[in-house]
């Protein structure tokens, strides 16, 4: 059974695009380096509104998520790497920080099942 399009919510998210060495004003490397991401990518999908613990936890017990993402796209390419958001807007001009990071993702036949956490990003 599809999900039904009045229970989807959209929201953004980015994959991880790995690590940048930092370069100083002069052009060489400082020992740092900072995460990338890839482009923004606008989806659709059912969000639970918090973790409830009358239901099953399909990620167990232990994982540490706030909320889940459903989506019957299986071709949606978050991941455990990925950023969140949901309450914020990274289309916003000067755009707002992800608040949310996947955790685990849980794949099935017809749908795709993500925990994610709220982060605090300044």
């Amino acid at each position: 059974m599809k999900m039904c399009e009045r229970n989807k919510k959209t929201f953004y998210y980015r994959l991880y695009a790995g690590k940048v060495a930092e370069v100083d004003s002069d052009g060489f490397e400082t020992g740092s380096s900072t995460i990338s991401y890839g482009d923004l990518v606008t989806a659709r999908a059912s969000i639970s509104p918090n973790k409830g613990k009358a239901s099953i936890e399909m990620f167990g017990s232990d994982l540490n998520y706030d909320k889940t993402i459903i989506t019957d796209d299986m071709d949606c390419t978050m991941n455990e790497n990925s950023v969140v958001w949901i309450n914020n807007d990274p289309t916003k001009t000067p755009p707002e920080p992800h608040d949310y990071v996947v955790v685990a993702k849980a794949e099935g036949l017809l749908s795709i099942s993500y925990a994610i956490r709220k982060v605090d990003v300044q």
